[in-house]
């Protein structure tokens, strides 16, 4: 018993050790390779947005593109960019006098959605509705609620 106790104490101290290392890791970095890793992706974001919007599946929709915001975050050692739109959907059979809501934080680099809310609200309601999902790869549709707070927190690392 003993020994258990003591090789679990041992993994405990190893793996905080190891956190505060990656914890501490981007303190390495000069504030010019700072500012140079944020310029980079300020650049590269705003191709990746052009790319972005020009996507088939939104030709011929109206569209309410919101200006784009770009991060580098330091704890996922990549680019991340803050994507928001409104799709005007009018006399659609399914879901008529409707407007999409669509959000999203992207790695541009991975091309993958970290975090997304995808939803719908009739004209003249608020209620949120969760049942349209329009991307396979989107795995957790947040409230938007929910998706402004992780989205505040990731782009603030």
């Amino acid at each position: 018993m003993k020994k258990i106790i003591l090789i679990l104490a041992i993994l405990l101290i190893t793996l905080l050790i190891n956190f505060g290392d990656l914890k501490c890791k981007d303190l390495d970095l000069s504030p010019e390779k700072k500012l140079e890793l944020a310029s980079k992706c300020s650049k590269d974001g705003k191709e990746f947005y052009e790319n972005y919007k020009t996507k088939p599946k939104y030709y011929g929709m109206r569209i309410a593109w919101e200006e784009p915001e770009y991060h580098y975050s330091r704890t996922l050692n990549t680019c991340l960019i803050y994507i928001s739109y409104r799709t005007y959907v009018g006399d659609s059979i399914l879901i008529p006098d409707s407007i999409l809501y669509d959000k999203a934080a992207i790695d541009i680099y991975a091309n993958k959605e970290i975090i997304g809310s995808h939803y719908f609200k009739k004209q003249g309601k608020s209620e949120f509705e969760k049942q349209f999902l329009f991307d396979e790869d989107v795995k957790d549709n947040l409230h938007p609620d929910e998706f402004t707070k992780k989205k505040n927190i990731l782009f603030s690392e």
